[in-house]
């Protein structure tokens, strides 16, 4: 069995993160781990070159030091799913844990610009609007922690994984 002592919790503060925190703390309390909180103000100047440029994300301290805690991309099946079968999927395959999903990878550009092509489809002038409103709110690298098990799987994800 794995020896857990400490628990790095990662937050935005969003309501998602609001109820996986509920999960790291119990976690520690199980494992009497002390448990860390971080949040992380993003570097500006590196994310718009990355979203420019289409290059990879900065790995983790995390990542880097141990290799337990990845981003990876699944087999396209998923997309449409729920966050509950595509953890399935991993804890089955490759006895890893899915702890939430990285949304809108890649090119944000690209994405908005995708999402505003299908925002303009609808013939509903008041749906326009608020598919509109919804390109303008899209965030590349969107981490979002345990979703809950209906959560759908959206195009352009990466799942966020701690490998055992």
């Amino acid at each position: 069995m794995i020896k857990i002592e400490k628990i790095l919790f990662p937050t935005d503060f969003s309501e998602h993160s609001k109820h996986a925190f509920s999960y790291a703390l119990s976690f520690a309390k199980e494992y009497g781990a002390a448990l860390h909180m971080l949040h992380v103000v993003e570097d500006i100047q590196y994310l718009a070159n990355a979203y420019m440029f289409d290059v990879p994300m900065m790995p983790s301290f995390a990542d880097m030091e141990q290799n337990r805690l990845v981003t990876r991309e699944f087999p396209a099946k998923f997309i449409g799913d729920t966050f509950a079968n595509l953890s399935r999927h991993f804890m089955e395959d490759e006895r890893s844990i899915l702890i939430g999903l990285l949304e809108n990878t890649g090119n944000i550009f690209q994405r908005k610009k995708e999402a505003l092509r299908m925002a303009q489809k609808t013939p509903d002038l008041s749906r326009l609007v608020a598919n509109l409103q919804e390109v303008k709110k899209l965030q590349g690298n969107h981490p979002v922690f345990n979703p809950g098990p209906d959560y759908e799987i959206k195009q352009y994800s990466r799942a966020i994984l701690i490998q055992t």
